[in-house]
């Protein structure tokens, strides 16, 4: 079970000094199906793990349970992970280090390393991992999983997560770039690393082309506060698609795989951002996957 093999990994924690910690997991669902698991481990962790309940299913919905929490708790920064995640030993420190280091007033995100699995599909793992980045370094957008929020800002602020997106998805990414455009920093923290299990379903190419196709939606779609909704430049990517088979068939015709596929992906991209200027939406969350 995934979310058990995420307590597990937070057995081996290391605490940073002077932080007092707490964890919560939100059960997404009317039934308490993992509240037994959750106070197994809460028994075994050194810090006080909590069972929250939110029955009414969506994503957005259970971070924004999360968010009232932290905020029930007079909490200085919420760390967001998915339950499909696991934790290093260092990376609590890793994440309050740098975030001390910007009086809790920055969002970091962490780095993310996926890992396939099914053996017979790892050929696919190389489409999952992240760009490269330095810590420190600014983000234009970033996602949930394995972020670090700064509750003061977003009290501040009153940012939420935004519910009327649990089917369509992004909702992080409008979260963050949100709080990016009220003068929030993004900043990635390098050393603060979970590894992420990709299971069978996603680890093909139709999943990695739908994956591609949403974010480049969003994209398109003015989310980032940086890049708003112009027709010139989604028609340019439209145009960038086009021509973007070309190569895609070159790489085809040369029997190279990996770059075909990247190339695919982004032509998928590109699409998104031509279609997410007219506010072409899919709705990938329509189905609970997991508990």
């Amino acid at each position: 079970m995934m979310l058990e093999n995420l307590l597990e990994s937070l057995t081996a924690l290391v605490l940073p000094v002077g932080v007092r910690v707490s964890g919560c997991v939100v059960e997404n669902d009317s039934r308490d199906s993992q509240r037994e698991l959750v106070t197994r481990y809460d028994n075994r962790l050194s810090w006080p793990l909590a069972y929250c309940q939110e029955p009414h299913i969506g994503i957005p919905q259970a971070r924004n349970r999360l968010l009232d929490h932290a905020q029930q708790l007079g909490a200085t920064a919420l760390i967001l992970v998915d339950d499909d995640e696991e934790v290093t030993s260092d990376w609590l420190q890793a994440l309050c280090t740098m975030a001390a280091s910007r009086q809790w007033q920055a969002v970091i995100q962490g780095r993310v390393i996926s890992r396939v699995q099914n053996p017979r599909q790892q050929h696919y793992e190389r489409f999952f991992q992240r760009k490269p980045r330095s810590s420190g370094e600014s983000l234009r957008y970033c996602a949930s999983n394995n972020t670090l929020v700064p509750m003061a800002e977003v009290q501040r602020l009153g940012l939420r997560f935004d519910e009327q997106l649990r089917e369509v998805g992004g909702e992080d990414t409008v979260f963050f770039s949100a709080a990016r455009r009220a003068g929030i920093p993004l900043l990635y923290c390098q050393e603060a690393v979970v590894t992420e299990v990709v299971p069978p379903s996603r680890a093909n190419l139709r999943w990695l082309s739908q994956r591609k196709f949403r974010v480049g939606l969003m994209l398109g779609g003015g989310v980032l506060a940086d890049k708003p909704r112009n027709l010139l430049r989604s028609l340019a990517y439209g145009l960038r698609a086009l021509v973007g088979l070309l190569p895609l068939l070159w790489w085809l015709l040369r029997r190279r795989r990996e770059r075909a596929v990247r190339q695919w992906l982004t032509v998928c991209r590109d699409a998104g951002r031509l279609m997410g200027y007219f506010r072409v939406r899919v709705r990938p969350y329509q189905r609970v996957d997991g508990y």
